[in-house]
């Protein structure tokens, strides 16, 4: 590997291949896994296939539709009480508020 192709791997294959040890270990990793570590084009083009689904899945939608329901998920609760304080303190002092569902009141009366 010239230079280190793209940046991606800090050992060549030649380097693994330098002591009998390794390379056969590396060899029997390799056919567990079907990848054969050795070939420094075929290692480069696996970790930037993984690296390319690694961003996809960091960035993709799924995760921001999910921290934004996390975000709401956290926040509605604060929310909820502060409106149900405001209803209670303004029908204290007899103001006109208008009338929630019969659903949220059962659920706010609960």
């Amino acid at each position: 590997m010239t230079g280190n192709q793209a940046g991606l791997l800090p050992i060549g294959g030649a380097t693994l291949a330098s002591d009998a040890r390794v390379l056969e270990a590396v060899r029997a990793i390799g056919a567990r896994t079907g990848v054969d570590y050795t070939d420094d084009a075929a290692v480069s083009a696996l970790l930037r296939e993984h690296r390319r689904a690694m961003d996809a899945t960091q960035r993709g939608s799924l995760v921001w539709l999910g921290g934004l329901a996390l975000t709401v998920g956290v926040i509605w609760p604060f929310v909820a009480i502060e409106y149900v304080r405001a209803v209670t303190s303004a029908q204290e002092a007899g103001a006109q508020v208008p009338e929630l569902s019969p659903v949220l009141r059962k659920l706010l009366d609960a």
